[in-house]
């Protein structure tokens, strides 16, 4: 494991010095340099890429190795010599903490070593923040993933869930702040952005997030700004990152010590808990009745759930990351539906229920087959 890991490892190292140095030497620092913001836009982009990059790649290696671990291709000596599955796992998951730490630090020297005087009125102690902010992400989520493979026998079946299972958790946050604004008569921004907002200010540096709300305060439209941004991404900033930090580091922790209970199992591997696919079935279906429903009952364009992005400058639209509260534009054709909206939860749940029922029952059936055969034999 050991030697697959150091060469995984500088592999994606190198992966991530060659994708630092490409993107960095593609800009023209000279344009940047004019504007503070377009330098933080600048480096918040390239953080981004560099985190989805490091954290795909760090998801890819654990995938392959439990893949050999789960189809007896490690080799003969993980199966005959008394080693604990609990030491490899923890070893897998220290190898991988230590390679995204070590892309962070090279990746981010290059930065600094090629562009330093363009950087200069950039805070390093905001912009260190921010770059721990992407490392415990990208340890969350390659964390959260091993702990799936711990769950699941098949290692590509954990990644299918791994993946299905983030994608479906967005889409319902977003269809559920769409729920409650529309059915409820919320006049407020939605639970989605309040989340995706909150995480966007975790990820950036308090100078980011004063510079995006600076432009808005100058560029936006002033009957309008206080409903879309009232300010607390800047003024709370300190509280939201604590709380995200204290998160990410509880659900690793707890991640890790079940990971290394359940990996004594290994390749035989705990079955994942219905509650999970009985949690996930409902989500989905829950955002496809609302979208359905929505569709039906508006066909006003203008209802439909906006999100403010950009603004004018000088002409040019600017990118507005963190400026991503959702609104309904409120022309009158306002109407709540608290009873479409039960109607909904009412359909998602019976729909959850009689999925599960039909998933019991197929399950139930292909046990006892299988247990007739066994007893024949």
């Amino acid at each position: 494991m050991r030697r697959y890991y150091l060469r995984q490892n500088i592999a994606i190292l190198a992966v991530s010095l060659i994708f630092a140095f490409v993107y960095i030497t593609m800009i023209d620092w000279a344009y940047r340099g004019q504007r503070l913001e377009n330098v933080l836009y600048l480096v918040t982009g390239y953080m981004t890429r560099l985190s989805s990059l490091i954290g795909i790649a760090g998801i890819f290696v654990c995938e392959r190795y439990f893949h050999f671990i789960k189809d007896q291709w490690e080799g003969e000596f993980v199966y005959v010599l008394p080693i604990s599955r609990s030491s490899l796992w923890k070893c897998q998951w220290i190898a991988s903490v230590g390679m995204m730490i070590g892309s962070w630090i090279m990746a981010l020297l290059i930065l600094y070593i090629t562009s330093i005087s363009y950087l200069k009125e950039i805070k390093a102690g905001w912009m260190i923040l921010s770059i721990i902010a992407y490392i415990l992400a990208d340890i969350g989520a390659v964390t959260l993933f091993m702990w799936m493979q711990t769950r699941v026998k098949n290692s590509r079946r954990a990644s299918a869930i791994f993946v299905g299972m983030i994608g479906i958790t967005v889409i319902f946050f977003e269809e559920l702040s769409k729920w409650k604004i529309l059915y409820f008569h919320d006049k407020g921004i939605g639970l989605y952005a309040v989340i995706h907002n909150a995480w966007d200010t975790f990820l950036n540096s308090h100078q980011t997030v004063e510079e995006y709300y600076k432009l808005l305060m100058q560029y936006g439209r002033p009957d309008e700004t206080e409903l879309f941004l009232s300010g607390w991404q800047a003024d709370q900033y300190g509280w939201l990152y604590l709380l995200f930090t204290m998160l990410i580091l509880a659900a690793v922790f707890l991640m890790v010590r079940e990971s290394l209970k359940n990996c004594e199992k290994l390749p035989k591997t705990k079955p994942l808990s219905l509650i999970y696919g009985t949690a996930g079935a409902w989500m989905a279906i829950f955002s496809v009745i609302n979208e359905v429903v929505f569709m039906l009952l508006n066909d006003n364009r203008d209802v439909m759930l906006n999100y403010i992005d950009c603004v004018s400058l000088d002409g040019d639209m600017v990118d507005i990351r963190l400026n991503c509260f959702g609104y309904y534009a409120l022309n009158g054709i306002w109407k709540g539906h608290p009873q479409t909206g039960v109607m909904i939860v009412v359909l998602s749940v019976a729909a959850m229920a009689v999925c599960v029922c039909l998933y019991r029952k197929r399950h139930s059936i292909f046990r006892h087959g299988i247990r007739r055969e066994e007893a024949d034999v």
